[in-house]
């Protein structure tokens, strides 16, 4: 195997999925005896594609934030910030805008890796193509880990860049089922289909670094990605027909900062990525949006219903969450506008035949990884 190599993901993120999958990667790598960094790669097309260089979108976003701080604080901040700083290995100087040339690099590392997470969003190429490892020369490898579109479909006037790129890649795995497609599309070669990061580790590697919740009561947990209305009305109806079934009290996660003002709503602001995990780790059931969620629900085999509908923009949650479902062999867990909510007696779930499939799908991702660093 090279003797280090550089990973290019978004890293630098409060979003509990995005700096997980970059810790997940990272430790994968590691246990296969790979030297590794996150490049501390500023990130300038993810910000920019966020608020698309619109003064009054950025001027809302800086009233949010400090809208956030007065409402619920920072904690969630500087916990997240710990975390990077204690579990994981990032590069001692910082690259692209307002920081060293990414080409600096290439004295550094023997390959570079790219992805997971959605790091091949098309927008981003609006603002350069170094999440395709554009700066990578021919004579250091390039590797694609579970990187994702974000979307369902490619507008054309990104193709010729995705295809001129993409084909300069020593291996190219990605994340969706719907993925695979877009590439064979795009390329013309078919790319392997594998697991995000955090589902190359078990549960018991999880366990390490999940610092557990001091509520002592059962409870459901309700993890959203807000952002939709319908979605989000969804999540809330599917959440409150459980607690009435289980009888358990709903804890919110994720969900609007001004649910801190409704006292008689139990919500969760200042968990760091640790204490995320204990959340999901430790809830009854969990109803979520979330891929990543999702995941971890899975994970740690805790009981949980997806939202799975058309309303996101070219159902770009939708695939990524339907995927997951089915090479696991979980589709009857997603929920959609027409689905009909569980009884009681269904709300439990045996995960053997997951765990199993699950498994398998980790074995052959691990696989496509030691292929590409060894080959």
């Amino acid at each position: 195997m090279s003797k280090k190599s550089g990973i290019i993901t978004i890293w630098g993120s409060e979003n509990y999925g995005a700096i997980l999958q970059a810790y997940a990667l990272q430790t994968v790598l590691s246990d296969l005896g790979v030297e590794n960094e996150i490049i501390r790669f500023n990130d300038s097309g993810y910000y920019r594609y966020i608020h698309r260089g619109m003064l009054f979108r950025q001027f809302l976003s800086m009233l949010r934030t400090s809208l956030r701080s007065w409402l619920v604080g920072t904690t969630r901040g500087e916990r997240t910030a710990c975390f990077r700083r204690d579990r994981m290995k990032l590069s001692e100087d910082f690259y692209g805008e307002n920081g060293k040339s990414l080409q600096d690099t290439l004295s550094i590392y023997d390959n570079f890796i790219v992805g997971s997470d959605q790091v091949w969003r098309p927008g981003f190429l609006d603002f350069g193509s170094d999440y395709l490892l554009a700066f990578v020369d021919g004579t250091h490898k390039k590797i694609a880990y579970a990187p994702s579109f974000g979307v369902a479909n490619i507008p054309e006037k990104y193709h010729p860049i995705y295809k001129k790129h993409l084909s300069l890649f020593d291996a190219v795995s990605v994340r969706e089922k719907n993925a695979v497609s877009l590439v064979e599309q795009l390329c013309g070669f078919t790319p392997s289909h594998v697991l995000d990061p955090t589902l190359l580790l078990d549960r018991s590697q999880w366990d390490n670094v999940t610092v557990a919740p001091k509520i002592k009561t059962p409870y459901i947990l309700c993890y959203f990605m807000p952002g939709n209305k319908a979605n989000d009305q969804l999540m809330t109806k599917t959440a409150n027909h459980i607690s009435r079934l289980a009888k358990l009290p709903v804890v919110w996660l994720g969900a609007k900062e001004y649910l801190a003002l409704l006292p008689w709503y139990r919500s969760v602001f200042d968990a760091g990525p640790q204490e995320f995990l204990g959340w999901m780790r430790n809830a009854s059931y969990i109803v979520t949006n979330s891929f990543h969620g999702t995941c971890f629900s899975m994970n740690f085999q805790v009981p949980f219903l997806s939202i799975v509908t058309s309303h996101n923009k070219n159902m770009n949650l939708t695939s990524r969450i339907s995927s997951l479902l089915e090479i696991t062999g979980l589709e009857e867990r997603g929920v959609g506008v027409e689905t009909k909510l569980p009884a009681l007696n269904e709300l439990n779930m045996d995960f053997s035949n997951s765990t199993e499939k699950l498994k398998q799908q980790r074995e052959k991702s691990m696989q496509y990884l030691k292929n590409a660093l060894e080959n």
